[in-house]
């Protein structure tokens, strides 16, 4: 280690030391863990989430394997289909085909499907490409259990198919966009460019102090977006004793928010977004917003009564270093979630993890079975 970087742990440790034994204020990058977590959300409004087209099972394939497999299966299994040869009449289900005491019922229509396209004039051209009627018993014999064991997981793979008018499938990527804005900014329209600090709050910001807008009693607007959460975190007051880098240094903003005649600037809000760093982009984006949700939900700090998120010292979240840089979450301490669900944007965002999570599972089975089908 340099001298001058030694100089600095040094100098940095005793700082720290001396503010835990006297335990007075708030210090530099006291929400930074904070800001890091909400942080991921705006990141995730800003790449998008194109989600994946739920498609229907490749029913070609589907139905070209159990057509195999009713082809080489035991000629007494396919005669138990056929209720009158002369005729070309099958039976339409088991209890027809007296087969009352097997498991059949909820197979019979499509073995009856299958054993409907094996007959010569039904039969597909890939079908009849395999010249399966050419082989001899003792070769169908041994080709038997191998097929019957592929039929059966490709039975499998389409039970667990996911359709497109699902739940899952329901939700699509403009749903997801907007859902993302409205959580972030307040308005789905407004982007991490042109949102305005109006917008973010919901409020013209001209009415109140600042200690009454960080609140979600009534009246608070800090739950309007992430945005808003972020400046009450974030910003430097105007007058009294200031945090300096409660966030980050580049995030103190112009030092002008203490109440309604010196509200966050444009610049002030549109910068807590454009320096946001998200998440990896390997990550699921419904496990990431999970996860993001969850380590801000781990941060609330609950007191006697109320519960807060952000660094507090005491009264309330006015931004200064001897009160809080913080949300006061009213009522939260009686809360599992600290008072969180609250929040406008949590509440939304809560919802959308969820379902973000169930349709990527959705894709991810798809997938799996699709890939199945093809081998």
């Amino acid at each position: 280690m340099s001298h001058v970087h030694y100089v600095f742990l040094a100098t940095f440790i005793a700082g720290e030391m001396a503010r835990l034994s006297t335990g007075q204020t708030i210090s530099i990058l006291a929400n930074k863990h904070e800001y890091r977590e909400l942080c991921k959300i705006l990141a995730l409004e800003r790449i998008g989430i194109t989600l994946q087209d739920l498609s229907s099972p490749p029913s070609e394939d589907i139905n070209l394997v159990m057509d195999i497999n009713m082809s080489l299966s035991n000629p007494s299994w396919q005669d138990m289909f056929v209720k009158d040869k002369s005729k070309g009449e099958l039976h339409a289900n088991s209890a027809d085909a007296k087969q009352k005491g097997e498991d059949y019922d909820g197979q019979w229509a499509a073995w009856l499907e299958a054993r409907k396209r094996i007959e010569k004039a039904k039969q597909t051209t890939a079908f009849k490409g395999l010249n399966l009627d050419d082989l001899k018993d003792y070769q169908k014999q041994k080709l038997r259990r191998h097929v019957q064991a592929v039929a059966e997981q490709v039975a499998t793979a389409a039970g667990n198919f996911v359709p497109a008018d699902s739940e899952e499938g329901k939700l699509t990527s403009d749903a997801v966009t907007q859902t993302l804005r409205e959580a972030a900014y307040s308005d789905k329209k407004a982007t991490e460019r042109d949102v305005k600090t109006q917008q973010a709050f919901g409020s013209a910001m001209t009415n109140q102090a600042r200690e009454n807008d960080c609140t979600t009693n009534t009246g608070g607007t800090a739950g309007n977006s992430v945005l808003a959460t972020e400046a009450c975190l974030c910003l430097k007051p105007k007058g009294g004793t200031d945090v300096k880098g409660a966030c980050a240094m580049t995030l103190d903003g112009s030092w002008t928010w203490q109440n309604s005649h010196a509200a966050p600037t444009v610049d002030d809000i549109r910068k807590l977004s454009k320096y946001c760093n998200g998440g990896t982009t390997a990550q699921q984006h419904g496990q990431l917003l999970r996860a993001a949700i969850d380590n801000i939900a781990a941060s609330v700090i609950k007191g006697d009564a109320d519960a807060y998120l952000g660094a507090f010292q005491a009264t309330n979240c006015n931004g200064q270093n001897n009160r809080g840089v913080c949300v006061e979450l009213k009522a939260g301490a009686k809360d599992a979630d600290g008072g969180l669900i609250k929040l406008t944007w949590y509440a939304t965002l809560n919802t959308l993890a969820e379902c973000l999570i169930r349709r990527e599972a959705a894709e991810k089975s798809n997938n799996i079975a699709t890939k199945k089908f093809k081998k």
